[in-house]
């Protein structure tokens, strides 16, 4: 029974050194992807910007691929750096780059939440979260901050409105002005 003993402690120290050595290899080599934003929630139809560090703290360059994944096929991104689409970036040893990563919503897109990850394959993974706030529709909205205007009959009026298209396509819109008159006795 004795013998048994420091079979297993040597068994146990041995398992917990390759456990740890594999964990560590495995945690990113050195490699770290960061953002500060990793649950955005937004409305259809917006683009969200996130900028994403590679920090290399470890000793070597590094070439680091990276891809983006379960981000829903009717999403569009764009990955630059240093002003050019990318997908593998280089880091040298104690130093990091930036990523802009410009995630495009739909705005015929269900209320939600989207998990995604930005991947540096082999290294490290940066689990994102983005919430749509509310369902996406096609619709189009006119609005103008007065609705109202009274005055004489030789009055001139000025008055901004909006004509916002919530749709997914570019639309052609037809306004016409319509006046009325009203007379009232008092």
């Amino acid at each position: 029974m004795t013998m048994k003993k420091p079979f297993i402690r040597t068994f146990l120290t041995l398992s917990t050194f390759f456990l740890l050595f594999n964990f560590t290899a495995k945690a990113g080599n050195g490699i770290t992807l960061y953002t500060p934003y990793t649950k955005i929630a937004v409305p259809p139809g917006e683009s969200i910007d996130y900028t994403i560090d590679v920090i290399n703290s470890g000793n070597q360059l590094k070439n680091i691929d990276i891809l983006l994944s379960g981000i829903p096929e009717e999403w569009n991104y764009t990955l630059k750096s240093g002003g050019y689409s990318i997908n593998r970036i280089a880091v040298l040893p104690d130093e990091k780059k930036t990523l802009s990563l410009t995630i495009n919503v739909p705005l015929n897109v269900d209320k939600g939440k989207y998990k995604v990850k930005i991947i540096g394959r082999n290294y490290d993974v940066l689990p994102i979260e983005i919430e749509v706030s509310e369902q996406g529709t096609f619709k189009t909205e006119f609005t103008s901050d007065q609705i109202n205007m009274e005055g004489h009959s030789e009055s001139n009026f000025n008055f901004t409105t909006k004509l916002k298209n919530h749709t997914g396509e570019k639309q052609v819109y037809a306004l016409l002005a319509n006046t009325s008159w009203v007379e009232c006795n008092i």
